[in-house]
């Protein structure tokens, strides 16, 4: 069409260039508009306006104009909506003296027009006008939507990038507000009870600061009740509580609904200047627009569940496979989950099988001792026994003691370990003497001194300078591991030393000619409740926690224990402890002579024993009777906090922790209440670190723990009385 129009007007320049005034016959029957001027000139000869001399029906039809009511009239004057872009254009003919074409749009008219202009002589010239506002708004259409699809794939290639709601929405508006060069572009999400939850728009400072709180407009609530596009022309005329400020209350506005799988997320709202007609292609492409943007909130939606569930699966599988970082598949995950329960499971049968193999251990080595000490103890209730012989019968029934208590020890010690109960206690230590009294305190222990030498490598003793270690522990742990190498050496030799491995570290040994270890066993020597042979008919006894309690004796002052062995050559264990040396000499208390101990008097004394168990009762007062001090006796808690307060004569309260209607640590919080300074010595069969901490809180002078030998009896109570 446009090809034609331009060959037309080609063809009318060159025939009107040939006309004269004496031709505007001709010019009347034009389909086009026709007019004519008389050029109006300035005093400086220059053109300023121009007065209509004829026009032809096509030009009435065109303008909406007749030519009685404009013929003799200034253009100026009656096309005063768009004479610049007139004058300005017939201007330029008059002044090049060639045809001008130019297109214009009459507001007054809302048409567009195409003019074509050129000078008959010096004082007239013609135009020819046609209206092409079908034209123009087809090319404006055709364009707008060339920037909709380049706003559409800008969109889109923005979906693929970005993978948040704030940044892909926010740029959203500003690419249909830059691209398509609308007025303002908004994006509203609304919660499940339809009220604004987020706002995104191109220009935010258009939209009411309330808009989170006030009703939605009608055509809002419209499109949200609809699922459908709604066109909302001059909304200040529908509704008053408008959420668009100022001028955009009298703009045309689009909303179209955000709607993905019935999933409704919100709306786009589109202001455009002027009332604006859509047509079908326009509102597809709205369409099209508002639903990849669903699509993108339902994966960001899907992404963000996907994630979540990634992590909780991340953080579920960590806990049983703490190298496996990713996971592959489900049926990988799970194929590798059903192999751990099933590790587990045959951990939790051979748990089982180590508790029964455990308790039955135990018990044979609890009822071992316990069998000696109730048979001697019976033996000892013969009158015919001589002197010797029941002497002999009270050390048995010692020595069966000392192993039982050895065995409760251990047990108390694993426990101890395992929570952290166990404390360092440094003191000074002469490793010479350490070494000595674990030899002179197991060397009776060997049944045939004939056939295996227990001795103490004189040539790695250390110099008696004096070191700061914790002895007690130390002593434990060489006790420990010689009672091993006596149970599974019969002949041959049991050495024990100690060199200075470096000016940090003690390095202690004990090495044996015993039956060792296999290579296969090697992991079980230090395991809690493992031995190596654990069937009824085993040669060697024992609860299997002896080495265990050490390596953990050994790790709690921060050294390292470890063995060499041989099968029939022997075996060596080895452990190493940081020490101090040059240090200040701390006072030490030792425990009492048994010799001072018949020496002591305290007929002026009364001591308060608080104890319910006959028998610890009846073995007390039978090792004080010898002091010939005064006893009173209290059996219960109630009865132990009257006898407080009726004697006020009392100078110490041997005070057990266990006792019927009030405890022991309570009774002793209520003495402190009228009695601050009677030493009360808490004496009970509660042997953890924690229960001496919390006793002397309640106001426990001093702490001893069952079972009480003679010599810490004595030692304790000649601090306090």
């Amino acid at each position: 069409m446009n090809k034609l129009l331009l060959n037309k007007e080609k063809q009318e320049k060159s025939n009107l260039n040939d006309l004269g005034t004496d031709n505007d016959f001709i010019l009347q029957n034009l389909d086009e508009g026709y007019a004519r001027y008389k050029i109006l000139f300035d005093e400086n000869s220059k053109p300023y306006d121009f007065v209509y001399l004829s026009v032809n029906k096509a030009y009435e039809k065109i303008t909406n104009l007749k030519s009685e009511d404009i013929i003799g009239k200034e253009l100026s004057e009656v096309c005063n909506d768009y004479e610049k872009k007139i004058l300005e254009g017939f201007k330029n003919t008059i002044l090049n003296e060639q045809s001008y074409t130019f297109e214009y749009h009459s507001i007054k008219h809302d048409k567009y027009y195409k003019t074509l202009a050129f000078p008959v002589n010096k004082v007239s010239f013609v135009t020819i006008l046609s209206e092409i506002t079908d034209t123009v708004k087809i090319k404006i259409r055709n364009n707008h939507l060339i920037k909709m699809l380049n706003a559409i794939r800008k969109v889109k290639s923005l979906i693929v990038k970005e993978k948040e709601q704030d940044g892909l929405l926010n740029s959203t508006c500003e690419i249909l507000a830059n691209v398509l060069g609308y007025s303002k572009v908004w994006i509203l999400l609304f919660n499940y009870n339809n009220k604004v939850e987020q706002l995104y728009c191109s220009d935010k400072c258009m939209i009411k600061d309330n808009q989170h709180s006030i009703e939605l407009p009608p055509c809002l609530q419209k499109v949200i009740e609809t699922r459908e596009q709604e066109i909302c022309f001059e909304s200040s005329t529908k509704c008053n509580n408008c959420m668009f400020e100022g001028n955009l209350r009298d703009q045309t506005h689009i909303i179209v609904p955000i709607l993905f799988n019935n999933t409704f997320y919100g709306v786009i709202t589109i202001a455009f200047p002027t009332k604006y007609e859509f047509n079908i292609e326009e509102s597809s492409l709205f369409k099209e627009v508002a639903e990849e943007l669903a699509y993108a909130l339902f994966n960001i939606d899907v992404q963000k569940d996907l994630e979540l569930a990634r992590e909780r699966i991340r953080l579920f599988y960590k806990e049983i496979e703490s190298q496996n970082s990713k996971l592959k598949s489900v049926n990988q995950a799970l194929e590798y989950k059903n192999k751990k329960l099933e590790k587990a499971n045959k951990r939790a049968l051979e748990s089982d099988r180590l508790k029964s193999v455990f308790l039955a251990n135990i018990s044979h080595e609890i009822r071992t001792p316990l069998n000696g000490i109730l048979g001697f103890s019976q033996l000892l209730t013969k009158t015919t026994s001589t002197p010797d012989v029941m002497r002999e019968y009270a050390d048995l029934i010692s020595n069966c003691g000392d192993n039982l208590l050895q065995i409760i020890n251990n047990i108390m010690d694993i426990s101890k370990i395992e929570t952290s109960q166990l404390k360092i206690s440094y003191s000074e230590c002469n490793i010479s003497g350490i070494l000595n009294d674990v030899y002179n305190s197991n060397k009776n222990h060997i049944k045939d001194p004939g056939k295996l030498l227990f001795e103490i490598n004189e040539k790695d003793i250390i110099s008696d300078k004096k070191n700061r270690c914790d002895g007690k522990k130390v002593n434990q742990i060489l006790n420990i591991l010689i009672d091993n190498a006596i149970k599974f050496t019969a002949e041959g030799f049991i050495k024990i030393g100690c060199k200075q491995q470096d000016d940090n570290n003690l390095l202690f040994y004990v090495a044996d000619s015993g039956i060792g270890i296999k290579k296969e066993n090697y992991n079980l020597i230090f395991e809690r409740f493992r031995q190596v042979d654990e069937s009824n008919s085993r040669e060697y006894g024992g609860a299997g926690l002896g080495l265990a309690v050490a390596k953990g004796l050994v790790e709690i002052m921060n050294g390292e224990i470890w063995f060499e062995s041989k099968l029939v050559t022997g075996t060596t264990f080895y452990f190493k402890i940081p020490y101090q040396s040059n240090y200040a000499t701390e006072q030490i208390n030792k425990n009492m002579d048994i010799d001072k101990i018949n020496l002591i008097d305290w007929s002026n004394k009364k001591i308060l024993i608080v104890e319910d168990d006959i028998y610890s009762l009846e073995y007390l007062s039978e090792v004080l009777s010898e002091t010939k001090v005064n006893i009173e006796v209290a059996k219960t808690g109630k009865e132990a906090l009257l006898k407080a307060k009726e004697n006020n004569d009392l100078d110490l309260i041997l005070m057990d922790i266990q006792l019927p209607i009030m405890s022991g640590d309570k009774v002793t919080t209520l003495i402190r209440e009228f009695n601050k300074d009677i030493p009360i010595i808490a004496q009970t069969a509660h042997a953890m670190v924690n229960d001496k901490e919390n006793y002397i809180k309640a106001g426990c002078t001093d702490y001893i723990s069952k079972p009480i030998g003679v010599n810490e009896l004595f030692s304790i109570l000649c601090k306090y009385i």
